[in-house]
């Protein structure tokens, strides 16, 4: 068991020193290795939650299937948080992670938007005119309304074709706390709307 950070440094120096080794021996090209279950790393237990979890903290969604996918979505976001705090991925392989994690909640928003009792505010209308019609009902304030578009507005940069720019030095840490902030806020708001 570590006992201080000093011992956590020379855990981790051990576990990177291994890592490169492992990494070494198997080599890019050797599919024998990598399909054999001896050979693969596991994921630290206990940093990811578990589907049940999830769907327990969003069981008030009502829909079964939705609750699942969410929860599903949810594991990956458990998983990105994961290779953002506790691994070195720097530059912009970090930033393309950042960038999957903000299309990941903005889907997750998305979905929500079409739950009841949401699914008569403006129907079959774009997310940000759903957004317009549960701020003309008072479900969400300005502020959320704009926090929420925010969101769309950045997962819109899966269309690669449309970005004039590459990407590169476009998302940091606080870009995906954001999105994952912004996705609980609509989350604790639809709770109190389905709760009553």
């Amino acid at each position: 068991m570590i006992q201080n950070d000093s011992e956590l440094k020379e855990i981790i120096k051990q576990i990177n020193e291994n890592l490169q080794l492992v990494s070494e021996y198997i080599g890019p090209e050797d599919p024998d290795k990598y399909d054999h279950n001896d050979f693969l790393i596991r994921i630290p237990r206990g940093y990811i939650r578990k589907a049940s979890e999830h769907r327990d903290r969003i069981s008030f969604i009502g829909d079964q299937t939705l609750i699942k996918n969410i929860s599903y979505s949810l594991l990956l976001s458990d998983f990105y948080c994961w290779l953002l705090n506790r691994t070195g991925i720097s530059l912009t392989l970090r930033e393309m992670i950042i960038k999957s994690g903000i299309t990941l909640y903005c889907s997750i928003a998305e979905s929500l938007l079409r739950i009841d009792p949401l699914k008569n505010i403006r129907p079959n209308k774009s997310f940000k005119r759903r957004l317009e019609g549960m701020l003309n009902v008072g479900y969400i304030d300005v502020e959320l309304k704009n926090k929420l578009s925010w969101l769309w507005d950045a997962r819109g940069n899966i269309h690669l074709y449309i970005l004039n720019n590459p990407e590169y030095k476009k998302y940091n840490d606080e870009d995906y706390n954001k999105a994952a902030t912004i996705t609980s806020e609509l989350l604790e708001v639809l709770r109190k709307i389905k709760e009553g």
